[in-house]
């Protein structure tokens, strides 16, 4: 998927966290 390279871009913060967890709420 592309979720590695836009945490990649994105900074280690909520922000990232929120992209990664609504990810897995859609891949779910």
């Amino acid at each position: 998927t592309l979720l590695p390279a836009i945490l990649g871009h994105v900074p280690a913060g909520s922000s990232a966290r929120q992209i990664f967890h609504y990810a897995q709420l859609i891949r779910s």
